[in-house]
């Protein structure tokens, strides 16, 4: 019985000496316990491609940080293919004003050539 007393109580002196020098280092804490952490999604207004990813997953990140870069390759491309349709309506218009143009002077020159023909009509009767 003695014996068992002497076991247990030096076994308990080991385990006791073990969790103080584990404690006692500078920077290290022992413990248990639960993290807990919000969980949060993060979506594109655009469909697309992931370029680069710039946190890792358990980073601690600030609001407005950017996390990840979306190649936008194909969005370039699409402003490109917008801008030249642009440049293609604003010829077709400039196109459409110099027609009414055009127009308007076929209409003064009509105009003209009917009061000439007006006037010698008038002029032939007696």
């Amino acid at each position: 019985m003695a014996s068992l007393a002497v076991s247990l109580l030096a076994g308990g002196a080991v385990v006791w000496q073990r969790w103080q020098t584990r404690s006692s280092l500078p920077g290290i804490a022992s413990g248990n316990g639960r993290l807990e952490a919000t969980e949060l999604d993060v979506a594109t207004k655009l469909p697309g491609r992931i370029e680069a990813v710039l946190a890792n997953e358990g980073d601690l990140v600030q609001e407005g940080q950017i996390v990840t870069r979306m190649d936008a390759a194909v969005l370039r491309a699409q402003l490109r293919e917008a801008e030249a349709e642009r440049r293609r309506l604003v010829e077709e218009c400039k196109v459409a004003a110099a027609r009414i143009t055009q127009r308007e002077s076929e209409l003064v020159l009509a105009n003209i050539e009917l009061r000439c023909r007006a006037h010698r009509l008038r002029g032939a009767r007696p």
